[in-house]
């Protein structure tokens, strides 16, 4: 497969999936502009609370630090051949260094010389395809932007609830789910939430087990 460029950002989700989640036929495009607003707003809340990016896309990133590994954002990594390592934008040949790679969890392992020197890593990395339970929660995510956001599945210029009411979502094929806009995902101390508060706690349940320190099990 071959990855859109750096910097493009296709629909995670397939528009004619999106459109018989709010009920329409696969083939009525009436509210597309709508849809693609509510999924990259979804996909932006998931991947924020992951701490990952989730897109199968080339990326560059670059490292300063002291760390023997280096966590990379977008995994699974589409090889460990494919991982290109430089330093002061001179290549480093990964056999003859012995750098080596988790693809499964996006992690470059280094020698101890390279510790501590500014690092470019360019790489491919991202999903093709959700694991059933990581898409679940997506579209769990996406069901509770999209009947809570004014002009999606409200009415335009409808308030958003206030901190602690109860809401429900209904999910298509698993059932109406209620969350407390006041005490979700994101809450903390003061009433205070995170901007992925959003997302319903059964579908947070199962996103921890995707979030990158979880994966590695470190922060």
């Amino acid at each position: 497969m071959v990855p859109p460029a750096i910097g493009e950002t296709p629909m995670f989700v397939p528009i004619e999936v999106l459109r018989v989640r709010i009920g329409l036929l696969d083939t009525d495009t009436s509210r597309d502009t709508d849809l693609e607003a509510a999924e990259a707003i979804t996909q932006g809340l998931v991947e924020d609370y992951l701490d990952r990016r989730l897109e199968f896309l080339p990326d560059i990133e670059t490292f300063y630090g002291g760390k023997a590994w280096l966590l990379l954002r977008r995994w699974p990594l589409e090889a460990a051949g494919a991982v290109d390592v430089t330093i002061h934008n001179e290549p480093v040949p990964m056999a003859v260094e012995g750098i080596s790679v988790d693809e499964e969890r996006g992690v470059v392992h280094l020698p101890s010389w390279m510790c501590g020197r500014p690092i470019r890593v360019e790489y491919t990395g991202g999903f093709t395809e959700l694991p059933p339970s990581l898409l679940w929660a997506y579209m769990a995510a996406f069901d509770a932007v999209w009947s809570s956001t004014p002009g999606f599945g409200v009415a335009a210029g409808t308030l958003p609830a206030g901190g602690g009411e109860a809401k429900k979502i209904t999910l298509v094929g698993i059932g109406a789910v209620e969350f407390d806009t006041g005490s979700s995902s994101g809450g903390t101390g003061g009433g205070d939430v995170e901007p992925w508060g959003i997302i319903p706690d059964e579908a947070v349940t199962v996103l921890d087990r995707y979030r990158r320190e979880s994966i590695i099990g470190v922060g």
